[in-house]
């Protein structure tokens, strides 16, 4: 069988379990109280309940994600997975890339499927929350579509410790409050245009402005570009 007809298989059963996932409530949203965990926490200088809402500030960073999404589930256990998984396998873009690499005679990364994310156990069932989907799963179904073979496993208590994770619990917001008036408009964009989040980031993103004094922050650095640079 080809690669390309063992893409199309697989995402035809990707389809198939996700939407019997959705219809039996074992595919779900983040939480607010999830959300709510985030807002205090900081990364570049926005909100990690904002930016994990964001899908273009998670396409391709399960590491970090995982890690700044670690921080909200900071009052309940929790592990931190890395496996190589089919939706990255069978990925056009990879497949493509994999295509290219043995074209060139070049080796390939054992390691090229390779995700992050988190479990978690609530109600009795043990969940995945998966930071480039925005979404949870209950376990058993993550594992039907995905198929991951395992190949680390952190827990809460080494993920305290790492220095990702207490880099971002250390974050000082000061020191990066000069970037948000640029910033947060680029996200507030992104979140509008495809976020299933968007009367969630929404709400989240007013309230971020509320407590820095968004409007009052956006004079200040204008007054300072005019001393700093002479600008009108």
């Amino acid at each position: 069988m080809t690669d390309e007809r063992k893409s199309k298989l697989y995402w035809k059963k990707h389809m198939w379990l996700f939407k019997i996932g959705v219809k039996h409530k074992m595919v779900g949203l983040y939480s607010d109280r999830f959300i709510e965990n985030l807002r205090d926490v900081y990364y570049g200088g926005i909100p990690a309940s904002i930016i994990l809402l964001d899908p273009v500030r998670c396409r391709g960073k399960c590491y970090d994600r995982a890690v700044l999404a670690a921080t909200g589930l900071r009052d309940i256990d929790y592990r931190v997975v890395h496996a190589d998984i089919d939706s990255i396998k069978y990925n056009k873009r990879t497949m493509a890339e994999v295509a290219y690499w043995k074209s060139q005679g070049e080796p390939i990364n054992a390691r090229y499927a390779n995700h992050c994310y988190l479990e978690f156990e609530d109600g009795g069932l043990t969940w995945v929350l998966d930071t480039t989907d925005g979404l949870i799963y209950e376990k058993h179904l993550y594992q039907l579509i995905n198929r991951p073979k395992v190949n680390c496993v952190r827990t809460k208590e080494e993920t305290l410790a790492f220095p990702d994770y207490i880099d971002i619990i250390e974050a000082d917001i000061d020191r990066d409050k000069y970037i948000i008036p640029t910033l947060l408009p680029i996200i507030e964009a992104e979140i509008e245009k495809e976020s299933l989040y968007q009367e969630q980031a929404r709400r989240e993103i007013a309230l971020f402005k509320e407590k820095i004094g968004y409007d009052d922050l956006v004079r200040e650095i204008e007054e300072d570009k005019k001393l700093r640079f002479g600008t009108q």
